[in-house]
This record gives C-alpha cells, sequence and structure tokens, in this order.
C-alpha cells in the first residue's frame, strides 16, 4: 500500500446546502485517491449533513467520516489532527472549495524544499463575485523562517491557507483553543514562529465562502455572536501573553505579540464602550472584570502604535465608570 501524502480534514456543522461542493472539490485533484485521504469530521449536525458524509464517503473510498457530540470547530479539526495519516494535513471548511487538480503540485513544491508550513493563494467569494485575499509580502518558492516573516509584515491567516507537515505539528503539540472563537489566530500566532522552512507558492487553491445569511440569525443571536468575540479576545490575548512566557521563540517575536495583543485588548475595550448596538456598561465590566482576572487590566506597556498607547490612560479610567 502506498504511502498517504495528505489528510485533508474537514470539520462539518450544519452545511448541508454546501459540503457536496466542498467535498467533490476535494476529490478532483491531480494525486490518486489512495495517495491522499478526506477526513470528514461530523461535530453534532442536526440537519441533514451527517447523512450526506455518510453518502460520499459510499462514492468516494479515501473518505473517513468521524461523528461526535458538537463541540465546535475547534475540536473537530483537533479530532481531524489526531486521526490524520498524512505526511501533510490541509484544514479546508465545509462551505468552502479548492480549485482542481492543484493539491498534487503544492505537495510536490513543499516535498521539495523540505517544507514545515507551505502557503498558497486563496480568492473570496459571495453571491456578487470572488476577489484575491490579502497576499502575503514574501517573494515566491523562497525558503523563509517563521521568525523572518513575523517580523518583516506576515499577515496572520486563516489556519485554512497553507499545507502543514506533519511531524511537524506533532512536534510542536499545539492543538486549536476550543472555548475560543477566532481560534485561527491564536493557532497561527503560536506555529509560524516555531517554523524554519516556510514557503510561499503562486498556486491558488482556496476558495473562501464569504457570504452571510442574516435571515437566519435572530437579533439576540447576533448580540451573543459579537460578545462572545470579545470575550474570546480576552482570552486570545492572554494566551499570547501565556506563551510569550514559556515558547521557544526570540525576544523580538515576544514583543511584537505583547504590543500587539496590547493593540487588541485596546481595540476590545473601545468596541464595548462604544458600540451600544452590542455592548451595555454591564458587559463592559464584564470584560473588563476577565481582563483583571488575568493581570491584563489596567494595560501597561507599549501597542503597536503611538495612537493606541496613548489611549491607555483613558481605557484604564474605564474601570471606574
Amino acid at each position: 500500500m502506498q504511502d498517504i501524502q495528505l489528510s485533508i480534514i474537514v470539520p462539518v456543522y450544519n452545511v448541508e446546502p454546501f459540503l457536496r461542493k466542498c467535498v467533490h472539490s476535494l476529490e478532483q485533484q491531480d494525486l490518486a485517491a489512495e495517495r491522499y485521504e478526506v477526513i470528514l469530521v461530523n461535530d453534532g449536525s442536526t440537519d441533514h449533513s451527517g447523512e450526506l458524509c455518510t453518502e460520499l464517503a459510499k462514492q468516494y473510498e479515501n473518505i473517513k467520516v468521524i461523528e461526535q457530540e458538537n463541540q465546535g470547530v475547534s475540536a473537530a479539526r483537533n479530532t481531524g489532527m489526531d486521526a490524520a495519516r498524512g505526511k501533510y494535513m490541509m484544514f479546508v471548511d465545509s462551505d468552502d472549495y479548492i480549485e482542481p487538480d492543484v493539491i498534487g503540485r503544492v505537495l510536490e513544491v513543499a516535498e521539495r524544499n523540505q517544507a514545515e508550513l507551505c502557503f498558497f493563494l486563496a480568492e473570496g467569494f459571495n453571491e456578487h463575485g470572488s476577489w484575491p485575499t490579502v497576499r502575503q509580502p514574501f517573494a515566491y518558492n523562497q525558503v523563509y523562517t517563521g521568525e523572518y516573516i513575523i517580523l518583516h509584515g506576515m499577515k496572520v491567516s486563516s489556519a485554512c491557507m497553507n499545507i502543514y507537515l506533519s511531524d511537524f505539528l506533532r512536534q510542536i503539540g499545539l492543538k486549536f483553543q476550543k472555548a475560543v472563537s477566532g481560534e485561527d489566530v491564536e493557532f497561527c500566532m503560536m506555529l509560524y514562529p516555531q517554523a524554519h522552512r516556510i514557503l510561499f507558492t503562486d498556486i491558488l487553491v482556496y476558495h473562501y465562502n464569504c457570504s452571510f445569511s442574516f435571515s437566519s440569525a435572530t437579533r439576540n443571536k447576533d448580540v451573543q455572536k459579537h460578545r462572545k468575540a470579545l470575550m474570546s479576545d480576552i482570552e486570545i490575548v492572554n494566551d499570547i501573553f501565556r506563551y510569550c512566557e514559556s515558547a521557544p521563540v526570540s525576544k523580538a517575536i515576544k514583543r511584537l505579540y505583547r504590543r500587539r495583543m496590547r493593540s487588541l485588548l485596546v481595540s476590545s475595550v473601545l468596541s464595548a464602550y462604544r458600540d451600544h448596538q452590542y455592548y451595555d456598561r454591564a458587559f463592559l465590566h464584564t470584560l473588563l472584570d476577565r481582563a483583571r482576572g488575568y493581570h491584563l487590566y489596567p494595560i501597561w506597556g507599549r501597542t503597536e502604535s503611538w495612537k493606541t498607547t496613548l489611549l491607555l490612560p483613558f481605557i484604564n479610567l474605564l474601570r471606574f465608570l
């Protein structure tokens, strides 16, 4: 039996209208089916996504379906990582899709350069059209260290925008945080600096769904979503500060990350203070109490910009309101 080169991990939760297109795109590739696997992690879907996973697994021999109770996208990705057998891993969200006949090309480039992370190009799309996502400020097909790209303008992107060497991920031992909204940011910030061989390719692979369904969400759910996002920001800031205390990364990276996290904290607190559509005074104090519990507030030290740094005295006074 041939070795499996790639494991494609797909979290699935109530995506019945999108899942078939996503999976079909994963199967229309320039790589023999026995050389890669598609792991569908059904995260307790309440629509017909679970049945569709089973149907697709019967249609394609390289699909593996894992069923679990609903725990969120982070837990689903972690489950897929634990089950992955491929030399490389890739994450695909189940409402997105990828270009045909591209995976083999990306793997060939990654293998040739012994890459731990290999980035590719992506496009956003919705019902109105498509557009390129943010391009990274680095040359194609040139090997970089993680520290170099972080210190020279790397824009943290989705975890779906590259393939990962599985041994590297397991060596780092990093998983997605289950209680955090915006888990990609934290995962990538912690992962990038520890890589020594990162490559950027000019191969268009990923199509990212930017559509929004406003009709399915009530105003109450919308408010809850925004509040959860801000509380998650506090968790991310705390996790990155703890990461800076113990991770085997340079002082320059730690200094940059601390400033970036202070900026994120300022932005979150200002949002809770100013946007009365979603937040009230009680929520602001809940947010500040969470930050204070982690010794993140009051905020001391420099942020990423002098403008944000100048706001700190005002931000620190909000606890008295």
